[in-house]
């Protein structure tokens, strides 16, 4: 019973999570482990022995699982409503999603993102992450590299200019870059550009990346609509050079979403965030 409590313990830690009697106890209710180790009591032998295997319990800790409980069945509540709006043929199937991702959205705004961390806590986050090094991406532009190092995970990074500033293309080369050179999977929006004519200027991209080190030859966006529009149709050697740019863009670890009525929720739910 030992080794359940302790990896229930580990399991707790590992998300930085407070490895207390309440947070424990309700791990195992949840995992209907309880019985197995013994019930509260021998959980509170734990507690109040000289060796304090299990840690204290705040009021804050207490205050935020009754707070975690409150909001899952809020949740319920909701995931109730949304049925019933599923099933109600008097609202427009837009009406009806309009609403269930207002009903979804509220039950997400009860907690916030982000709770206040003492110094200590925050101290000991950021010297764990030095241990992982490889957490901000070098963009592939020198001189912007030279000012911001590069992209840093769970940061904002906003890319903005007048029209015709050349910011789709900027988009579009730190979306290669990050799937190509540091292999991560990344989702691309557009309000503007259907995802084919993307695909289009992520292989103009791909033509004369370094990443590739010169195995296609450079095609450039405007050509291959030239071919689409059939005034200048692609000879043998093109269209051989195309198809192996295709078959190596299908290896790139990345998704383009080109809906228009797109909101920031929606790109939410898509992404899992």
């Amino acid at each position: 019973r030992h080794q359940v409590i302790f990896q229930i313990m580990i399991d707790l830690e590992t998300q930085c999570l407070p490895t207390s009697y309440v947070s424990v106890l309700d791990r195992l209710q949840a995992a209907n482990l309880l019985d197995r180790i013994g019930g509260k009591n021998y959980l509170l032998t734990l507690t109040d022995s000289q060796q304090r295997s299990l840690r204290g319990d705040s009021a804050g800790q207490c205050a935020q699982l009754l707070l975690d409980k409150w909001i899952r069945r809020e949740l319920i509540n909701v995931a109730s409503k949304v049925s019933y709006i599923g099933h109600e043929q008097t609202r427009t199937l837009e009406e009806a999603l309009d609403e269930s991702e207002k009903l979804i959205y509220g039950v997400r705004n009860l907690q916030s993102t982000r709770s206040t961390l003492s110094n200590e806590e925050v101290s000991y986050l950021a010297y764990n992450k030095l241990s992982n090094p490889n957490r901000i991406y070098c963009t592939g532009f020198t001189a912007l590299d030279d000012r911001l190092i590069g992209l840093e995970a769970e940061t904002l990074t906003v890319l903005a200019a007048r029209s015709s500033m050349g910011k789709t293309a900027m988009a579009l080369q730190l979306l290669v870059q990050m799937a190509s050179i540091h292999e991560k999977h990344c989702a691309y929006f557009s309000l503007e550009m259907t995802n084919e004519q993307l695909e289009h200027r992520i292989w103009s991209l791909m033509s004369v990346h370094p990443y590739w080190n010169g195995q296609f030859m450079p095609v450039s966006s405007k050509r291959i609509r030239q071919h689409l529009a059939g005034i200048n149709p692609f000879d043998e050697a093109e269209s051989h050079n195309i198809g192996r740019i295709a078959e190596a863009a299908t290896k790139l670890h990345f998704s383009i979403n080109d809906s228009r009525n797109i909101t920031p929720t929606g790109i939410g739910i898509v992404t899992g965030k």
